[in-house]
């Protein structure tokens, strides 16, 4: 009895293919100038970047973060709804920069930071996770990848035996 219909190949799908595969493009980074205060409002709705809030005085490494946090390329990939979280981020972060902040506690912030950034892509361990790829613009520019080096092909090792003469 004959097996059931094979399915068309256009609706097969791999099991084993993950749905957060991406390659993110480098852009070309400007020249940063020199400690520059963070983003007025105007200029991070050009750059669509979201600002921090006004109610804190940020520390210069945080604003430096946040900074480069929007022009990094893992960016493309988040929604709007993950602004909070980042906030919450750039607040925990803040925190555990803070003098006042005792040990102990700096050391839990630090856990959860480092998780927030896992989660959003930001270490190169969470990227390798998630199969994000980052390549230059030159590399994604109509070259072809080169191609992959395989092996010598070994003699066949079945090569060796011979039909023996008087053998049963």
């Amino acid at each position: 009895m004959p097996g059931p219909i094979a399915k068309d190949p256009s609706i097969r799908t791999r099991r084993n293919k993950t749905s957060t595969r991406a390659t993110l493009v480098k852009k070309a980074a400007p020249a940063k100038p020199p400690a520059e205060p963070a983003a007025t409002a105007e200029q991070a709705v050009e750059r669509k970047t979201p600002t921090l809030p006004d109610s804190i005085e940020w520390y210069p490494s945080v604003t430096e973060w946040w900074d480069d946090l929007w022009t990094s390329e893992p960016r493309d990939q988040w929604i709007d709804a993950d602004v909070h979280l980042l906030f919450v981020a750039a607040r925990i972060y803040q925190a555990m920069l803070d003098p006042a902040t005792k040990v102990t506690a700096a050391k839990a912030l630090a856990g959860e930071f480092r998780q927030i950034m896992v989660q959003f892509g930001l270490t190169p361990m969470s990227r390798r996770t998630l199969q994000w790829e980052i390549t230059s613009p030159e590399k994604t520019s109509g070259t072809t990848p080169p191609a992959k080096r395989t092996a010598p092909k070994a003699a066949d090792p079945r090569a060796k035996f011979r039909v023996v003469a008087g053998g049963a």
